[in-house]
């Protein structure tokens, strides 16, 4: 019953998601030659999210929490509420879901490696002017950009402790630990190319 809803849920989200898509175009092609009162208040109506978007990613967000305790973390639903998450930028929900799963599934050396990726590259955090988050979704119209995550500490920590527990049986997340700190590696080595270039520029 409750993966019904979700699923209902979900459709819903795209349908307005697709009526406020449409409603930004209709808005951008017109020029104001076009006097259709009725246009342009429903292409204004649908110009950008209001609080029935976010009631309806609020209700995902407590079906998903529900079936997760219902279910006890099972592996397939906390992967796809991850991804819910992800596309819709929930990213302190997305902490809390990482750690519940770990606690629940320290044997799973996926969940350890996606969680340490998740810290170490971060994601793209796209708002506009208000700060809402554009869920994921690519607008013609300026944008502030922002990275979340992106911490080689936190992403060390999680990769040392699922050496930890799994170590002695993971030949996955050793080799997963080696290429992040080869990515670390690599990125410093970037930043330090960088800034030597601005220092033959300044000179």
């Amino acid at each position: 019953e409750r993966l019904r809803k979700l699923r209902k849920e979900k459709v819903l989200r795209e349908m307005r998601r697709r009526r406020e898509k449409q409603g930004r175009k209709e808005s951008e092609d017109d020029d104001g030659s076009n006097d259709d009162g009725d246009t342009r208040k429903r292409a204004a109506a649908y110009k950008t999210s209001g609080p029935g978007d976010s009631h309806i990613v609020q209700h995902i967000h407590f079906l998903y929490q529900r079936l997760l305790k219902k279910f006890h973390y099972d592996l397939d639903i906390c992967f796809n509420y991850i991804q819910f998450c992800k596309d819709f930028k929930s990213f302190g929900q997305l902490g809390r879901v990482y750690a519940e799963a770990l606690q629940r599934h320290p044997r799973e050396e996926g969940l350890w490696i996606e969680a340490a990726g998740f810290e170490f590259f971060g994601m793209l955090d796209a708002q506009d002017g208000d700060g809402r988050g554009r869920n994921g979704e690519e607008d013609d119209y300026d944008e502030q950009t922002r990275i979340v995550g992106s911490s080689i500490q936190n992403a060390r920590v999680l990769m040392q402790r699922g050496l930890r527990i799994n170590g002695s049986t993971s030949k996955e997340l050793w080799i997963q630990y080696f290429a992040l700190e080869l990515h670390y590696v690599q990125k410093l080595r970037g930043r330090k190319e960088i800034l030597e270039l601005g220092l033959k520029a300044n000179t």
